[in-house]
Order: structure tokens, then sequence, then C-alpha cells
């Protein structure tokens, strides 16, 4: 178990916060309009004080009505102690034109936005180097994180990733975070790949909602580092409970469980241009 001692100390960015409608199913629904009693009572008990939202609208109606409605309550919120910020899903109609793309970054970033999501597979664009070079090299410039999640270039739906893909967008923008979210796949499955991109990058991040597994956390930290390790909950598919328990009760020093907690998601935006 871990020392309680030391868990008082350690705060939680959640970096994978879901809310909103999902029309796939009711039972993990949770209306926008809710959403700063539902961070407040989640705060309380898990000392989650900082919060990177996703929302269901964006993710299965359309991107930048979800976008939209999202930056409205980024506006109003005002949770006590807390930093609130968005997830931008990345829209479509941006793709043709580069200067399009660019001033709806800032203005994203401006509204509140700290992070862009892919979604090639559901929402049908691509994500390859050679084809979106224009909008990562812009999203390079701003030091601007990409969140991709390995389910979403699983275009078979036989878990045949092109891994040599994302480390060709890692290696050709450097500046640009790219943070792989494992979705509800277990990472312990994808552990040679995984190991083989961190080895050869430096600004690929993984999410730990699913590294549940003994010693995955712990030997990811050992060989890379604590720094290329995102706290997240992927809530409401998860108890935010069980992401950090596993963190706390990690063999990891107390200082590294911090960077990952908080502290690494907090320098990556940190350094965002805006």
């Amino acid at each position: 178990m871990y020392d309680k001692k030391d868990s008082g100390q350690i705060e939680f960015f959640d970096t994978n916060f879901w809310i909103g409608e999902n029309y796939l199913s009711r039972d993990i629904s949770k209306n926008i309009s809710s959403i700063e009693g539902i961070l407040s009572a989640i705060s309380g008990k898990n000392r989650i004080r900082s919060f990177i939202i996703n929302s269901f609208e964006a993710l299965y109606c359309y991107p930048k009505s979800g976008n939209d409605v999202l930056s409205r309550y980024l506006k109003e919120l005002s949770v006590k102690g807390h930093k609130i910020f968005g997830c931008w899903f990345f829209e479509q109609e941006l793709i043709a034109d580069a200067n399009s793309f660019e001033k709806a970054l800032i203005d994203r970033i401006s509204s509140g936005f700290r992070c862009m999501r892919l979604l090639p597979k559901s929402q049908k664009y691509p994500y390859k180097q050679l084809l979106m070079h224009d909008i990562y090299k812009i999203c390079d410039c701003y030091n601007f994180p990409v969140i991709i999640s390995l389910e979403e270039i699983d275009v078979t739906g036989n878990k045949e990733i092109e891994w040599e893909e994302l480390l060709k967008i890692a290696q050709a923008y450097s500046n640009m975070p790219l943070i792989i979210d494992g979705g509800g796949s277990k990472e312990l499955l994808y552990s040679s790949y995984i190991v083989a991109l961190l080895e050869n990058s430096s600004n690929i991040y993984l999410n730990t909602h699913n590294m549940l597994a003994a010693n995955q956390i712990e030997d990811l930290s050992l060989r890379f580092g604590p720094e290329r390790l995102l706290f997240d909950t992927y809530f409401p598919y998860y108890d935010p409970v069980i992401s950090t328990d596993r963190l706390l009760s990690s063999g990891l020093r107390p200082e590294d469980k911090k960077k990952i907690s908080s502290g690494n998601i907090k320098e990556i935006i940190g350094k965002i241009k805006s």
C-alpha cells in the first residue's frame, strides 16, 4: 500500500477526461451543463485539481459544434481552486487551408484549449505525415500537443497499427508533443512497439489509465524516465480512483510520481506559444 502521507502531497492533472452525451452508451453520458458539479465531486475525492476536457459531442456529432459548446463552458466555468482546459477536436474543413487552421488554433488557444485530438478513423481524414504536413508544421511552431488514440489508427480493427508512421511524425516535428492515447486497449499488448517508439523519439508521451499490469509504469519510468508518462483517468469509462491509486501505489519515488501526476503535462502546456 502507498503511504497516506505521500498521497496527501500529490495532486493530479487529468489529461483525458470526457463529458457530454455519449450516443453509444447512455450509461456513461454526462450532461455538459452539470460539468461544474461533476468536476468538484471528482476532485474532492481524488485530489484531481486540473482537467483537460474532451467532448463526446465533438466525437459523435460535428467537431466544430462540439468544440464551440465546450469553449463556451470553459469561459463560464469557475470551479474553485481548479484549472480547466479543453481538448480541441480537429475540424476536417481546415485541412485544405493552413492559414485558416493557424487562425483557428490561435483562437482555440485563447479560449482555453491546450491540445488537439485527431480522429482519422472515426471522422475520415488522414493523419500521415506527408498528407498532414501543413497542419503538423503549424502545431510544431506553436509547440501545440497532438493526441491520437491507437484505436484511431487501427484501420482494419485487427490491431495492425503503423507504428513507423507515429515515429515519422514525432521525428519530423520535434517541438510538437505527440501524446499516444491507449483508449480501451491495454498498453501491455503493445509493449515492444511502445518501447521502440520511446527509444527513438524525445517528444512521444503515453497516458497511464490502462497501464494496470504489474510494473508497467515502473519499468517505463526506469528505462525512459518518468517524464514520458502523463496521468489520465479516461473518465467516465474508468473510475478515477483506478488511475490515482495505480500511480500512488507504484514503486516510484515521490518526486517521480509528482512528475507523472501533474508535472509533465504542466511543463508541456507551459511551452505552448500563444
